[in-house]
């Protein structure tokens, strides 16, 4: 096949052969690490390091998808500072992303894969400028979701008008699927990426007919619908194979962030 000299050529895996194990380790010696999501906030934060230490959980990085632009600077600073005290990284996604506008291409079926991309000149310098505010509380990694954002970041960073311990993680809105696309990203300039269709509910409707992968994951939101209701949270909503729950509602309560942490755990 012509696609077989240019797979080879660029070192990338055999079609159908699947990845093989890597000899690459990180600085202290492990083949992978922990990351927690959408912990939006520092109480939510503290809350999954008293997790991570009851449960002998070695937690490498906690995430935020919301957006640095809603963190005021005092709370930006102190999640900084919690980070660093722990030794976890602190990674907040950049605004404001096109889903933020007043257009509603956005919000529709054809133009969702669009929600999380920088809109035009002046979206990209207000997420320059978004970046930049959190660099300068103390904030070092950065979820980005846009081809454009990534090759200014990088520039700024190879020009030193932002710092070189600045980290750059690809967010699956960008959504690379193939490894020919992750070398692209890193070429721009990505250290770290979320893949797509790398699920197991992607592994699983290769192999199922659609009638018993309805009944699979039937049973399995089920379940995690009782693991979440159990530990006093909502479910928001079901996207692919994802639980969105939610929790202090219509109830707020002291432990909800340690009620999410543990549904999580679960």
């Amino acid at each position: 096949m012509k696609a077989d000299g240019v797979i080879a050529r660029l070192r990338l895996p055999a079609p159908g052969g699947g990845p093989q194990p890597s000899a690459l380790r990180f600085p202290d010696g492990a083949h992978f690490r922990v990351e927690i999501p959408s912990v939006e906030n520092l109480r939510v934060f503290e809350a999954v390091l008293t997790a991570a230490l009851e449960h002998e959980i070695v937690v490498n990085r906690v995430s935020q998808g919301s957006g640095a632009m809603l963190l005021s600077e005092s709370e930006l600073r102190e999640l900084a500072a919690l980070g660093a005290s722990a030794g976890v990284e602190v990674s907040l996604f950049v605004g404001p992303r096109e889903g933020y506008g007043v257009g509603a291409h956005a919000r529709s079926n054809d133009g969702a894969g669009h929600a999380a991309q920088v809109r035009g000149m002046r979206g990209l310098s207000y997420a320059v400028e978004d970046i930049a505010r959190a660099v300068e509380a103390g904030i070092r990694s950065f979820l980005i979701a846009d081809h454009g954002l990534l090759t200014l970041v990088c520039d700024m960073q190879a020009a030193g008008e932002l710092p070189v311990d600045c980290g750059w993680k690809i967010s699956v809105a960008m959504a690379p699927s193939n490894p020919a696309s992750l070398t692209v990203l890193e070429r721009l300039g990505a250290g770290a990426g979320q893949l797509v269709g790398h699920d197991q509910s992607a592994a699983l409707g290769e192999r199922l007919d659609p009638e018993a992968l309805r009944r699979v994951m039937g049973r399995y939101f089920d379940e995690m619908e009782a693991v979440i209701e159990r530990h006093g949270g909502v479910v928001e909503k079901f996207i692919g194979d994802a639980v969105m729950a939610v929790w202090g509602t219509p109830t707020a309560r002291e432990d909800d962030a340690e009620r999410a942490v543990r549904a999580g755990l679960e």
